[in-house]
Order: C-alpha cells, then structure tokens, then sequence
C-alpha cells in the first residue's frame, strides 16, 4: 500500500514539475528580447550616431551626415558617369574611418 501511496504523489508532483519547468523556460527565453539597460557596450552602440556616408542626391555625388536626408554637401559629380559598381556601392551609401579615408575616397571621385 506504501508503493502506491508514493505511485500517486509522484503522478500528483508530476504536472507541478512540468509547469514549473515551462515558466522557467519561457523566463529564460522572454529575458533574451528585452535590452539589457546596464551594458555597456549596448549602451555605448545606442549612443553613437549614424556614421557619414556618401551617397547620391538628384544624381549627384554627395556628402551625408548619417542622420538627415538631405546633403551636408553635393559634388558636381554626376553618378551616371561612373561605373556600375560605383554606382550600386554609393545607391548603399559609403562610409569611411577618419577624416584622412574621407578625403582619399573624395579625392578618387573628384580628383
């Protein structure tokens, strides 16, 4: 009679475990969607602004901030004129490292 009484506490224990597990999952799983507000290199990349790119404006080579749609600056460059691939690269908008990167990469489509 004492193997039976066991028998059904474990079938009555077993519907606890499983709930348990499940809510245990669905914790594990829900904290993996929400940002983690205390780390730092989260942080530091929500902070940082879009980088500058160059891009196209009404068919032209231009300088863009990152941050609005129109040119900080526009080149008498017309992209047409250049190849393909130069062309599908700036439709991407491309960006640079330093300052000295900006000026050699103006410098191959203006020079």
């Amino acid at each position: 009679m004492q193997q039976e009484t066991k028998s059904q506490k474990r079938k009555q224990w077993t519907p606890v475990w499983v709930a348990c597990l499940l809510l245990v999952g669905i914790a594990a799983w829900t904290s993996t969607l929400i940002p983690m507000k205390n780390n730092p290199e989260q942080k530091a990349q929500s902070e940082k602004s879009p980088l500058p790119y160059l891009g196209i404006w009404e068919g032209n080579l231009a300088r863009f901030d990152g941050e609005n749609t129109v040119p900080e600056e526009v080149y008498e460059v017309r992209v047409s004129s250049l190849p393909k691939e130069e062309q599908n690269r700036l439709k991407n908008g491309i960006t640079w490292e330093s300052e000295e990167a900006f000026a050699e990469l103006i410098e191959a489509y203006t020079g």
